[in-house]
């Protein structure tokens, strides 16, 4: 049976309240920030079709938005042990329990003071970038706006900026000629080359995905033929920003206790990524890792991840903003 308009909005409305409900569960604030950006984000893209009128380009946001969010649910329930204890953590909605919400405000706060004012400066950053976070919900809204114009991309097409990414590109992949083992000498014709490259030596680099298309194409890559275009660009940013976000809650906990590494960890990207099905990343990473420096403390870890995460989104929104002339 197919909804028409008015059931959608109300439906959409309806998931929304859950949404609201199911964030309540969440570890952080940050967390639950994230949890209602991509899951209103998700809902908005699955319920109103007329948004984008290329029904492909609003399906792969929609994907990308719903697996962010799915992933974050998974989490949601992992880190409270189980799906009944979960739903333990839900009960905070409908009932108010006062003393204890002291009682943990006051832990919290133990917790903080014992963690010491180096821990302390990473929160702080967090929270500045909860500012930067606290506006995709508003501009994936007007990105699914804008991309409709079919000159969207095309009007941020820059010569210069791609002549730079050659140059990048080429430094890169010389570098990888020097090694015993090179990692990306059939970058021409295998795509899943392609990918790596990008997620692990291109991806973090701001640039424009018009230009970064323009690059790939002109050191021999066949993007169209490898069906890579903007929005297989930002699947995979979103990919990488997921596992990015993943390494930085698995090392969180060291972080409070103000842990040490003396012999610097890796994190292994096959041990991050987006499992959840249809939206599952099935990207082969190897054995390709972030290693750290010995001996590195968990708090610079995490500042780092913080990082590349709030850099991920400043990519979306210098890629899918209107041009201001």
């Amino acid at each position: 049976m197919r909804l028409n308009k008015d059931a959608k909005i109300i439906f959409s409305v309806l998931l929304v309240i859950v949404l609201v409900i199911l964030s309540t569960a969440s570890p952080n604030i940050f967390f639950k920030l994230l949890f209602l950006v991509f899951g209103s984000a998700w809902i908005i893209l699955s319920f109103c079709e007329d948004m984008i009128h290329d029904a492909k380009r609003q399906k792969l946001l929609s994907r990308a938005s719903g697996a962010v969010f799915a992933a974050l649910f998974v989490w949601s329930v992992v880190y409270a042990g189980s799906f009944p204890a979960y739903g333990r953590e839900l009960q905070s909605f409908f009932q108010a329990k006062p003393s204890e919400s002291v009682s943990q405000d006051e832990a919290a706060a133990a917790v903080y003071e014992e963690a010491g004012s180096g821990f302390r400066q990473v929160e702080e950053g967090i929270q500045a970038a909860d500012a930067q976070v606290s506006q995709i919900a508003k501009d994936l809204q007007h990105y699914s706006k804008v991309a409709e114009e079919q000159q969207f991309f095309a009007s941020k097409y820059d010569p210069s900026e791609v002549e730079k990414i050659i140059g990048v590109i080429r430094e890169k992949l010389e570098e990888d000629k020097k090694k015993e083992s090179p990692s990306f000498a059939d970058i021409q014709t295998n795509p899943h080359t392609v990918e790596l490259f990008y997620k692990m030596r291109l991806g973090r680099e701001l640039f424009h995905y018009v230009d970064l298309i323009r690059a790939l194409e002109s050191i021999g890559i066949d993007c169209e033929a490898m069906s890579i275009d903007e929005y297989k660009l930002m699947t995979w940013d979103t990919e990488y920003m997921f596992a990015v976000y993943s390494m930085r809650q698995s090392v969180l906990p060291d972080a409070l206790q103000g842990k040490t590494y003396e012999e610097g960890p890796k994190l292994y990207y096959r041990d991050f990524r987006i499992k959840l099905n249809e939206y599952s990343d099935t990207t082969d990473y190897g054995n390709w890792c972030k290693e750290y420096e010995s001996p590195v403390s968990a708090e610079d870890i995490v500042q780092r991840l913080d990082t590349q995460f709030t850099d991920g989104y400043k990519k979306f929104h210098m890629n899918f903003q209107a041009n201001s002339n």
